[in-house]
């Protein structure tokens, strides 16, 4: 919903933290009352141990407010460094929550979403206190606040905000079960959450989905042999505050910050059990993903393949904690290198960057990403120096096997990644991939700015493809000859094409985008003729263009630099779809998914693909599997809906399809069109194509088309469209009545799809013949 800043109060000369609304969101009146009531929460609790807000602007247009700025880290961040706390630190961390609770409390409010990620620790030195550490903890992010009773602070009832809300690990039973008398004592049971996870590295309850999790929470005893492994004298308040029944917890806040303070002195002798015998019995530790519904990806007992490793996203120890894209790109990088080596499985940057900040034993990130070794670590930056100390685990111990610190200066940190690299796979036992020259210098400031703009292109919202277009230009404008960042900017380039084209229909536009990407690739392939992201940005270029012999040829060689490259399977699927291959299609769009498991937006084109194959349980499945990563998305929705009806769970594909309108998106209204028709709701399918037809000419075509006026809607196709629609014009039933009309021939004509409609069509006639022996 909104997106925080750190600023400066010009007329007070005070660092803030500054919370606007995001600006695709901006102009959403919902979105807009819940802003305002998080600000308004938020600015009636003065305490010490709550972050305070300054100042809030509800002018239209201009919606923002700003909060006290607190320069610390997150206890998430902090547990994520350390795995657990001494017990005299938990307490005392969990003694200055309770008192912002009771603060907050006292003002008819409930948190409803306390975690460890929203609350941030500033760090002091004491000499008084035991190795002179002490912290200071403050409560931060009142987006789910509520009041006890009566209208909610943005005029909304507060009925509105019932229904589940929170994150589901720390939630507590009456919010899993939605229940709407809630009090403060919710808050409290996700204290004792929180306490929990600080002394033994992992939270009271584990699961292999957020479902299940909610279960234990609600019915599940509390597991005795975990508390075993804290304190004595801590264990009846912590039982207490994970008490099932609301009214077995302590009655307030105020009271269990008493009883913290005065358990404090009892708790220094205290000597907390090994980790490994704190979760050994566990199946999934906290904050691990969940097992995605209907997943063939097993998470328990899985054997992971001997070559196969995951980079996880290295630790930021620079003194700026706000350069977290400069960790993430250097962790980024390194993965980089080492999917270079041959017949070696490394797993891409989005299933392994899923634990990023998460408490996760490594044994069981490796488990959940199916891998047989982890690198892990920490980057420090200071200046133009780097610092990167890295280990590389075995999953099946967690025992290094090799672990080392590398300073050098930013210019020589491609030499440092391959250098590691190399390492790696010499402890491995494996043969290098494609080695390049030695990798040339690059300016320091090039490469920050490189590093910020593939970190802001993760976000793909046209704000955030500009500003990465506006970073990588100015690194290259200060290194030229700078391949990465070269190879980069093409595939932006190509990106905002796709995008400009399917907004506005500009085929001239996006034609001048593709060109200068085809340029800038030629340009990277000619300072290093091994950049991988180079040849798959011409591969994209050419998919975009429907030019399929092209796009797959450039695609594949891009994989054989880089074999590991989930996108690169991803569009090598979409264009052999697009030429009619489509059981090659689904195996490397199976491919990318094995790569990157916890992809939501993979898992969508996987269920796609297997829609148009007739596997509709088994898209099914990877519906629900995107949806995971992904609750709400219109598109991944569509598709489930569409496998559901074929399924013949009519009742469920109908209200699929009414979500589908409700949630927007019109270029998949055609999938609601077809289930409302046959389902006889021939209003609902209607008003559903009136509304599509106000949007891209494409999403009035498939409409019609799904509506039964194939013949007419044909005339609207534009000739140049590209490969990003031609799946959809070969493989859906909907085309069936019109496949040998002359003007349908005549379109795959002219957009060169005739061959692939042959292929199509006989690989469908295979299909069916094989069903039916």
């Amino acid at each position: 919903m909104g997106v925080t800043y750190k600023a400066v109060d010009e007329r007070l000369k005070l660092e803030v933290a500054l919370k606007v609304i995001a600006p695709m969101r901006l102009n959403d009146p919902k979105v807009q009352a819940l802003f305002l009531r998080e600000a308004r929460a938020a600015a009636r609790v003065r305490h010490s141990h709550v972050a305070s807000v300054l100042a809030l602007d509800d002018t239209p247009g201009h919606l923002f407010y700003a909060m006290e700025f607190v320069p610390g880290i997150t206890l998430q961040a902090l547990l994520q460094e350390r795995r657990r706390l001494p017990a005299p630190l938990a307490v005392e961390i969990a003694r200055q929550v309770a008192l912002a609770l009771e603060a907050i409390h006292r003002e008819g409010l409930i948190h409803r979403d306390l975690k460890p990620a929203n609350l941030m620790l500033i760090r002091s030195v004491d000499p008084s206190a035991e190795g002179g550490e002490t912290w200071e903890a403050k409560l931060i992010d009142f987006g789910l606040a509520r009041t006890l009773e009566g209208p909610d602070l943005a005029g909304v009832s507060a009925a509105r905000t019932q229904g589940f809300r929170g994150t589901a690990t720390y939630a507590s039973p009456e919010q899993c079960l939605e229940r709407s008398d809630l009090d403060g004592r919710a808050d409290l049971y996700s204290l004792g959450c929180i306490l929990c996870e600080m002394l033994l590295g992992r939270p009271p309850f584990l699961a292999n989905s957020h479902h299940e999790v909610m279960t234990q929470h609600v019915s599940t005893p509390l597991p005795w042999h975990l508390l075993a492994g804290t304190p004595e004298p801590l264990r009846p308040l912590l039982s207490a505050l994970l008490a099932k029944e609301p009214s077995a917890r302590p009655s307030s806040a105020g009271a269990v910050a008493r009883q913290l303070e005065q358990l404090g002195p009892a708790l220094e002798a205290h000597v907390p059990p090994a980790l490994d015998g704190v979760g050994s019995d566990a199946e999934l530790a906290f904050g691990s993903a969940p097992t995605l519904v209907g997943s063939t990806r097993r998470t328990s007992g899985t054997k992971a393949e001997p070559k196969s490793i995951a980079v996880l996203a290295l630790a930021n120890l620079s003194a700026d904690r706000e350069n977290e894209y400069f960790s993430d790109g250097i962790s980024d990088e390194l993965l980089h290198a080492l999917s270079k080596i041959p017949g070696f499985r490394v797993a891409a940057r989005t299933s392994s960057f899923y634990f990023k900040g998460k408490s996760v034993p490594l044994a069981e990130v490796a488990k959940q990403l199916s891998v047989g070794y982890l690198v892990d670590g920490s980057v420090r930056r200071a200046g133009d120096r780097v610092r990167i100390s890295v280990q590389l685990v075995a999953a099946s111990d967690g025992f290094p096997i090799w672990s080392d610190t590398f300073e050098r200066e930013l210019k020589d940190v491609f030499a440092v990644q391959d250098e590691i690299a190399r390492i790696v796979a010499q402890n491995l036992q494996l043969r290098l991939g494609t080695v390049t020259e030695e990798p040339r210098p690059v300016d320091p400031e090039a490469f920050r700015l490189y590093l910020e703009g593939r970190h802001t292109l993760q976000f793909r919202t046209p704000e955030a493809m500009a500003r990465c277009e506006q970073l990588l230009r100015r690194a290259l404008t200060i290194e030229p000859q700078f391949p990465r960042a070269l190879g980069a900017l093409a595939n932006l380039l190509v990106l905002r094409a796709d995008y400009g084209f399917l907004e506005n229909g500009s085929w001239d536009s996006a034609t001048t985008l593709r060109d200068e990407a085809d340029r800038l690739a030629g340009e990277a392939l000619g300072f290093d003729a091994a950049e991988a992201e180079a040849i798959g940005a011409r591969g994209m270029a050419a998919w975009s263009r429907g030019d399929m012999p092209a796009a797959i040829q450039l695609v594949r060689e891009a994989l054989t630099i880089n074999p590991s490259s989930a996108p690169t399977h991803h569009i090598l699927a979409r264009a052999l779809g697009a030429n009619g291959q489509l059981d090659e299609s689904i195996q490397h769009i199976q491919q990318a998914l094995t790569l990157d498991p916890l992809s939501p937006r993979i898992a969508d084109n996987c269920a796609l693909a297997l829609l148009f194959a007739g596997r509709f349980a088994e898209a099914l499945v990877m519906a629900e599997r995107g949806l995971v990563g992904l609750p709400g998305d219109p598109q991944i929705v569509a598709w489930r809906a569409w496998a559901l009806g074929r399924i013949g769970r009519g009742a469920e594909a109908i209200e699929a399809a009414r979500e589908v309108i409700r949630r927007g998106g019109t270029w998949v209204y055609y999938v609601a069109c077809d289930i409302l028709l046959r389902a006889g709701l021939v209003g609902e399918a209607e008003a559903a194509a009136t509304q599509a037809a106000s949007g891209p000419v494409m999403s009035h075509v498939f409409c019609q088309v799904a509506m039964g006026r194939a013949e007419s809607a044909i005339r609207l196709i534009p000739r140049k469209l590209g490969a990003m629609f031609f799946e959809e014009l070969l493989y859906p039933p909907m085309w069936d009545p019109v496949r040998n009309h002359p003007d349908y021939v005549r379109l795959l004509a002219d957009l060169g799809l005739t061959d692939a409609h042959a292929r199509a069509l006989a690989w469908r006639a295979r299909s069916e013949s094989s069903l039916a022996g």
